[in-house]
Order: C-alpha cells, then structure tokens, then sequence
C-alpha cells in the first residue's frame, strides 16, 4: 500500500487506495488513521466497527493487521 500511496497525488488518491487494496487492510488503515495523533475521528471508528459482523472472518483480519501495525505507516 505504500508504494501505491508514494506514487499518487490529487483528490483521488484516497479512493484509488480504497479500491486498490483488500478491504481488510484498507480497513485496518483507516482504523489506525482515526485513533492517530490527537483524538479520535469517532464517526469513522463507528462506521467501521458498527458496520463489521465480528463472526466474518474479515473482522477478525482487520483486529490483527491492526494490533500488529504491518504496513499502516
């Protein structure tokens, strides 16, 4: 995802990593994204976690990527 993000500018570039990256990963991503730095973005925690059945194994991926801290930087 980095070398994706590295070699884009412009308005679209969050959408084309959106797109270009598997959906657990880019969620992880955007968890991070919304707990840097100083305070939360708290609709994004909340349209991510609500919106995520914890029985599909996707949701289970996007807590580990994201307790790890691969690639999100």
């Amino acid at each position: 995802m980095i070398d994706l993000e590295e070699k884009m500018s412009g308005d679209n570039d969050e959408m084309v990593l959106a797109l270009m990256t598997p959906s657990h990963e880019y969620d992880a991503y955007v968890l991070h994204e919304a707990v840097e730095g100083l305070g939360a973005s708290e609709a994004t925690l909340i349209g991510i976690l609500c919106t995520r059945s914890p029985k599909v194994p996707h949701f289970g991926l996007v807590l580990m990527i994201f307790k790890e801290g691969a690639n999100l930087t």
